[in-house]
């Protein structure tokens, strides 16, 4: 029973990435031509994927509206324990690795272990300085402590590193029209 709960509903699995969904539909076997083509992607480490894939499940039913605090919080945990695994189990190559340390921040933030989110939103950016939503992510924590200088700084650190990025440009929009608005809005 508890195997079940831990994998995604049909309608959970089409909120995932394509990977995770061929993952929970094929399995890990080398044998299968998908799967093939995935760890031709990801390399050896494609093998723990599952995890990289439930935590973001587990982030998904966190977002339900419906649960009760004491549910959210245990698929929070079970999100963060999964990012954990991913984050010590993989090698320092592994193109997910950044997404990990940044969806395990947003469980801790979710679990109002900010400092500790803090310290993975910035891991995410070290190891990969163009990947957007950590940056965005910091920028809120630092925005909603009223620190607005120190968030426009990362939200313009992360443009200098992703001068496309347009979640980036609507982060530092969002950003002057709060600033606008005073200390109060």
């Amino acid at each position: 029973m508890a195997v079940e709960q831990w994998r995604p509903t049909p309608q959970e699995l089409r909120l995932l990435p394509r990977f995770c969904q061929d993952r929970f539909r094929y399995g890990s076997s080398l044998q299968h031509p998908v799967i093939a083509r995935w760890y031709r992607v990801f390399g050896k480490d494609f093998v723990h994927i599952h995890h990289y894939c439930a935590g973001l499940n587990f982030m998904n039913r966190a977002d339900r509206a419906a649960l009760r605090r004491k549910d959210r919080g245990f698929q929070l945990q079970r999100a963060f324990n999964n990012f954990t695994y991913i984050v010590e189990k993989v090698s320092p190559a592994f193109p997910l690795l950044p997404g990990a340390y940044y969806h395990r921040g947003r469980a801790l933030e979710r679990m109002g272990r900010t400092a500790e989110a803090v310290r993975d939103y910035a891991e995410a950016i070290r190891r990969k300085p163009r990947y957007a939503p950590p940056y965005v992510a910091l920028a809120r924590i630092h925005s909603r402590a009223g620190r607005r200088d120190e968030a426009e700084r990362v939200l313009r650190e992360g443009l200098a590193a992703n001068p496309d990025s347009k979640l980036l440009r609507r982060a530092l929009a969002r950003l002057g029209r709060t600033r606008g608005r005073g200390a109060g809005g």
